[in-house]
């Protein structure tokens, strides 16, 4: 049973080269009645995150999860660390893609945070890793 709670979320368009590596760190932070951030506290939360070649699609291109460890959650910051490897990303088609990213707290309510395009530009050098 999906819930969604709130609505910390945002747009974010980025750029992936295909057949490289990147780590995007998304802090989660607001603005106080008193005009200083506050950071979110993540203690037991969860993330997951699809990338699909249009927001219907029945197929995902990837899927980051905490589970499988391309999103790594510090709980005290209120920082997600989001994962892409090269061996992945060789497979991204290139074009634009959509994506969104969700956390789950421990009472299992649902809020996206983050949304947005990621354009995919074509990797030209296609030398295997050990010969580099």
């Amino acid at each position: 049973n999906r819930r969604e709670r709130g609505c910390l979320m945002n747009e974010y368009n980025f750029e992936l080269s295909q057949g490289s590596d990147k780590q995007l760190i998304l802090a989660l932070t607001g603005d106080a009645v008193d005009g200083n951030k506050i950071v979110y506290d993540l203690q037991g939360h969860t993330a997951a995150m699809q990338i699909r070649t249009a927001t219907y699609a029945a197929e995902a291109v990837d899927t980051l999860t905490t589970a499988n460890g391309r999103l790594v959650i510090d709980p005290d910051t209120g920082k997600i660390t989001v994962n892409f490897p090269h061996d992945v990303t060789e497979k991204y088609p290139v074009r634009s893609l959509v994506y969104d990213l969700e956390i789950k707290n421990a009472s299992e309510e649902i809020t996206r945070i983050l949304a947005g395009k990621i354009k995919v530009t074509p990797e030209v050098t296609r030398v295997q890793s050990e010969e580099m």
